[in-house]
This record gives structure tokens, C-alpha cells and sequence, in this order.
């Protein structure tokens, strides 16, 4: 006898059936994924650990960097492909809208994956370059600055979330020329209004290529407003950090940087350290004599800085005030700008203030000497 109600309940059961199985197993292959993925990378790390063991620092860090940075995009690309492949097992034939979506949606999952990977490792390779790196052209040791890394990130993060994006919105059916051509002729607007900022970050970019100046550099900056000399803290897009040694804090616009002569006086062979000494004088031929006696004692004096002998390399010593009676001498004394640090340059100062004052006081004059 023909049972409806039998055959309905039968084909319920291998609806739900036909659902339950497909996700059972794509739940099943997830967690298998998973696991898969979580033993891998704990075996590269365990290779990463062998290479630090045995001395190769590059090798562990490469191997653990890319173990680290696949972590997370794996998993989400595991995800991805296992909750878009759900539709086409569920529906095959009939939903053609949820094949339709699922399908874009898995495109844009790989490439997110793909971006976020990719992120990750360039801002592992900026750690590598700043903690491992060093400065040859600059410090004469090997590698690249601190601030070129910086700036060589930036770029890089910006350029992969850009494409990226692009990507993704175009395989979600977004009209990709459309929105390029709307950018473009907006840009022109704003580029006009924002010339400023423009010319500001170019100017940085070629900061950073050219490379005058780095952070930590000691630099002296001449502009129509007055001079800066300080220590460069910040290279900013807009702005640049400059700690003056009175401890306050210059802001400049990069785009000033094209128009003035920046000196590097952290690049200077010899470190300058400068006097001023005033005495009395009777004539102009004991004006000239201590001008004279002053220039030949010190180019002839050894400074022992701890326990080292440090010669004053062509000392300079001018005449830069006079009246009826009191004269006024400036000196410049170069000594070698590797040896100069704090400390040393400290004692440097006083062993010169030292000649100074047992030259001066054997001529019978008063006299004052100041450091500047």
C-alpha cells in the first residue's frame, strides 16, 4: 500500500542529511586543517630554535619570522575556503546566488590572507633591519639606517593595503575604473590645496634616499628665522623633531629642508670645542705676541684624555673683540671626532682650559676664559 506520510519523512531525512554530512566533513577537514597547520608551525620554530643554538642568528630569525607571520593568515585562509566551500557542497545546482557569493567571498578571503601575510612579514623584515641591521654608509659598519627601514615600510604597508583593497573590491563586482577615475580627478583638487603638505613629503622621501641627516645625527640649520642646532629625535612625513642641547624642541617643515644648507656635525672628522678668552694688554706688540704664543703652545700640547695622548689638530685663534685696554680672542681647538663623547669631551675642555690658564698666567694680565 502506497504511505505517503513514509516517503515525505523519508525525503526529509535525506534533506537533512544532505545538509548534515556536507558540514560535518568540512567541519571535520577544518579541525584537520588546523591541527596541520599548528604542527607545521611548531616544527619551523623548532628548526628556527636549532639555528640559534648553532650560532646562525639570520637563519632564526628568517624561519621563525615566517612561521610567525603564517600563524594567523593560515588559520583565517583555512576558515575562509571552509565556510565558502559549504554552499557549493549544500546547494550544487540549486542556489546559484549562494554559489554566486560564496564564490567572491572566497576570492576576497585568499586575498585578505594574502595581504595580512604580507604585512606581517614586511613589518618583521623592518625588525630585522633595526634591531640586526647596522649603518655602513653612514656609521661605516654595515647595513641601513633606522630611519630608511622606517620609511621603506611605510611604503610597502601602504602599497599592499592599496592593492589589496583594489582587488578585493573588484572581485566583490565593484566598478574598479569608475572609482580610479573619480580618484583621479579629485586628487588634482586636493593635491592643489594641500601643495604644501605635498612638497613636504617629497622633500622627506628625498631625505631619506639622500640621507643628510638621520635620527641621532647633531645637526646645524641656518634659516631666514634664525639657527638650530640640535639633535634629529623624529623624521616625521610633514615635520622633522630637533632637540636643541638647551633641551628644548624645534619643529621644521620638511619642505624648508630644499631651501636651506644643513651642516652635519656628526659627520665631521674632528669635533670642535671653542673659547673665549679677554685679558689686558699694555701695546699691540703684546697683543700679537699672546695671539702668537697662544696658536704655537696649543699646536705643539698633547691632551692626556684617560690615559690616551690626543693632539690638537691646527688650532684656530682670532682676534674678535679689542678696546683701549681689554682684548678679546676666540679659539677653536679640532680634536678627533671618534675619541669625543660626553665624558671625554668634558676632560678635553678642562685640559685645554688648563694650558690656557698656565700660558696666561705667567704674563702678569688679568684675563677670563669662558667655554662655550
Amino acid at each position: 500500500m502506497f504511505n505517503l506520510s513514509s516517503i515525505l519523512n523519508e525525503s526529509r531525512f535525506v534533506a537533512v542529511l544532505h545538509i548534515v554530512l556536507p558540514l560535518a566533513s568540512v567541519f571535520l577537514l577544518l579541525l584537520v586543517g588546523l591541527y596541520g597547520l599548528r604542527k607545521f608551525l611548531a616544527h619551523q620554530r623548532q628548526k628556527a630554535d636549532k639555528y640559534l643554538e648553532s650560532g646562525d642568528r639570520v637563519k632564526h630569525y628568517l624561519r621563525s619570522a615566517v612561521a610567525d607571520a603564517l600563524d594567523g593568515p593560515a588559520k583565517l585562509l583555512l576558515v575562509i575556503l571552509a565556510l565558502t566551500t559549504i554552499p557549493e557542497l549544500t546547494f550544487p545546482i540549486t542556489a546559484t546566488k549562494a554559489l554566486y557569493i560564496s564564490r567572491h567571498l572566497q576570492i576576497a578571503g585568499v586575498v585578505s590572507s594574502v595581504c595580512w601575510f604580507l604585512l606581517k612579514i614586511v613589518k618583521k623584515g623592518e625588525h630585522y633591519f633595526v634591531h640586526f641591521g647596522t649603518n655602513k654608509e653612514i656609521h661605516g659598519r654595515g647595513g641601513i639606517d633606522k630611519a630608511t627601514a622606517s620609511i621603506t615600510t611605510k611604503l610597502l604597508l601602504v602599497s599592499i593595503f592599496t592593492i589589496s583593497a583594489l582587488v578585493v573590491m573588484q572581485s566583490l563586482g565593484l566598478n574598479i575604473g569608475a572609482l580610479l577615475a573619480f580618484t583621479g580627478i579629485s586628487g588634482v583638487a586636493i593635491a592643489y590645496s594641500t601643495r604644501d603638505l605635498i612638497a613636504s613629503m617629497f622633500t622627506t622621501l628625498a631625505i631619506y634616499m639622500d640621507r643628510p641627516f638621520t635620527i641621532g645625527d647633531v645637526v646645524n640649520i641656518k634659516t631666514d628665522r634664525g639657527e638650530t642646532e640640535g639633535i634629529v629625535e623624529k623624521i616625521g612625513w610633514r615635520i622633522s623633531k630637533i632637540r636643541n642641547f638647551d633641551t628644548s624642541v624645534t619643529y621644521i617643515v620638511n619642505a624648508v629642508f630644499s631651501l636651506v644648507s644643513v651642516k652635519n656635525l656628526s659627520r665631521a672628522y674632528n669635533s670642535q670645542l671653542t673659547f673665549d678668552l679677554r685679558f689686558t694688554y699694555q701695546n699691540n706688540e703684546k697683543l700679537l705676541s699672546i695671539n702668537n704664543l697662544i696658536k704655537e703652545t696649543l699646536s705643539f700640547s698633547m691632551l692626556n684624555i684617560e690615559g690616551k695622548e690626543i693632539r690638537i689638530f691646527n688650532p684656530s685663534v682670532t682676534l674678535n673683540d679689542i678696546s683701549q685696554s681689554i682684548a678679546g680672542i676666540n679659539i677653536l681647538v679640532f680634536l678627533p671626532n671618534f675619541f669625543i663623547n660626553d665624558i671625554n669631551g668634558l676632560l678635553a675642555k678642562n685640559a685645554v682650559l688648563i694650558i690656557l690658564n698656565n700660558l696666561m698666567s705667567k704674563q702678569n694680565l688679568w684675563y677670563n676664559i669662558t667655554v662655550r
